[in-house]
């Protein structure tokens, strides 16, 4: 994913005229150069563009009308070693009064028809080879002031497709020794044309099945992780997406508005009955900040306040590196949560007992049966500790045993020279010394009828005690402690 806004410095020696129209007035050769700021950064770090990409621009005098003899029209700049654009024009700001004014139209790709007619907006029909910049076209139209010599300026331009994320999950049996689905297809019924000049875009049909990208790690939670581009457009009830599953196709339809720039997030649940949910939609530039993947995320160090946890106070406990997501804590809730609604225990021991069995607690990821639970009573309001985590939004969960004893080992005894600072700042957020505090596991025995739970304290300022006891899933309350991946 990308930011929309572009951002290298260039020193750009142009000239006002150009070859397709023959401007009204004769040029000032002593009028200053213009210098833009430019920019579209990767998600990893990466510059947004290529050497040999392509982009066009288009100079107007203030608000002129579209009849206007632009004074450099669709004048090509070519991206260079060196995060360096090079025009293969000159450019120059119409005057060289403070204050003065002028329109810069910008777009991506360069297309030499760009102003004499529309330009198709057609993503890849086959995106498994990743390569967004296939996919991605920008526009943007900024009205520049000129305020000094030599300042630059800030050139912004919007994204026109849309990015779709699917997270691919196993729930109840199927959950475990699965691999993922085959020949996911997306449908997409209408591709766009852009007026340069304007920005406005137009649909056309254009039936197609693009085959999207498959991430070579899934995101946390996932069994698989698939993205795909389209052009913005409307889905009324329509097939949305095909997919094979034990040698059988399934299909499923949507009905959505999509609109440009944005990233919408579903999660496929796959049973003997999928599941498609639409989780999220948000900018492209939130879905940087949000998710933290790449750059934004390095800057965070363990024990760093998580800015983007809304309903609680999130903190850094593990730092993203590569392919090895972040982990984020948040504070334990002020009161004990039971697992199971006192009054629903009954009702549904009684109805479910034989689902609930089958659901592997103690081997699955703590997230995992999270879902599994809501797969099976499509809510969590009958699940204390469980919906507690839905409420915080970005799939905080609950830790098995297993995942906590990793979470523990991780923060207070993998790097040697943290040891104490990790230790001191458990103390001040968590849990004092000599405070024992029961946290919820998210693992059952349905058996028994237990739950586990981990029994913590610290002794003094380096010594702790963990302790994981099974407790009666009827009677037992206790704090939730929330974790999230990035």
């Amino acid at each position: 994913m990308k930011y929309s806004v572009l951002l290298i410095v260039l020193y750009v020696l142009l000239m006002g005229g150009c070859n397709n129209y023959e401007v009204s007035k004769p040029l000032d050769e002593n009028r200053e150069i213009l210098l833009l700021n430019i920019s579209a950064i990767e998600v990893n770090g990466d510059d947004f563009f290529r050497t040999g990409d392509e982009m066009g621009v288009f100079i107007l005098p203030e608000n002129a009308s579209l009849e206007t003899e632009p004074i450099n029209y669709n004048t090509k700049m070519v991206y260079e070693e060196g995060q360096q654009w090079k025009s293969l024009d000159k450019l120059y700001w119409l005057s060289n009064d403070l204050g003065s004014k002028m329109d810069l139209i910008s777009y991506y790709p360069y297309n030499e028809n760009a102003g004499k007619e529309l330009l198709p907006i057609e993503v890849r029909s086959d995106q498994s080879i990743q390569n967004e910049n296939s996919d991605e076209f920008l526009w943007g139209k900024v009205t520049l002031v000129k305020e000094g010599v030599n300042i630059p300026q800030n050139v912004v331009m919007n994204h026109l497709t849309s990015a779709l994320i699917f997270h691919v999950r196993f729930v109840g049996e199927n959950a475990e020794n699965n691999t993922g689905i085959e020949g996911l297809r997306i449908m997409s019924y209408a591709d766009g044309k852009l007026d340069c000049l304007t920005g406005d875009v137009s649909l056309y049909d254009n039936i197609r099945k693009l085959i999207p990208y498959c991430y070579p790690n899934a995101e946390y939670g996932d069994v698989e992780t698939y993205s795909c581009y389209i052009s913005p457009q409307n889905y009324d009830d329509d097939l949305f997406l095909t997919f094979e599953w034990k040698n059988e196709i399934f299909s499923k339809n949507f009905t959505y508005n999509f609109e440009s720039g944005k990233v919408y997030q579903f999660t496929l649940e796959i049973s003997d009955e999928p599941k498609l949910t639409l989780d999220s939609q948000m900018p492209i530039e939130q879905w940087d900040n949000d998710f933290q993947y790449g750059q934004v995320g390095a800057k965070y160090k363990v024990c760093d306040p998580w800015p983007d946890a809304e309903n609680v106070q999130g903190y850094v406990i593990r730092v993203r590196e590569g392919d090895n997501p972040g982990l984020i804590m948040g504070i334990p809730t002020e009161n004990e949560l039971r697992f199971i609604k006192e009054e629903k225990f009954d009702y549904i021991f009684e109805t479910y007992i034989e689902d609930l069995r089958k659901i592997d607690w103690y081997g699955n990821m703590g997230i995992y049966n999270m879902f599994a639970i809501k797969r099976l009573f499509h809510d969590l309001s009958d699940f204390p500790a469980f919906d507690y985590c839905d409420s915080l939004g970005g799939e905080w969960f609950i830790p098995t045993p297993t995942e906590m004893n990793d979470i523990l080992y991780e923060f207070f005894w993998k790097d040697y020279n943290r040891q104490k600072q990790n230790r001191q700042w458990w103390i001040e957020n968590i849990s004092g010394i000599s405070e024992p505090v029961s946290f919820h596991t998210s693992a059952l025995n349905l058996y028994d009828w237990k739950i586990y739970r981990l029994s913590f304290y610290f002794e003094n300022e380096n010594d702790y005690h963990s302790e994981y006891k099974q407790s009666s899933i009827y009677s037992a309350s206790m704090v939730v402690l929330p974790f999230r991946y990035y």
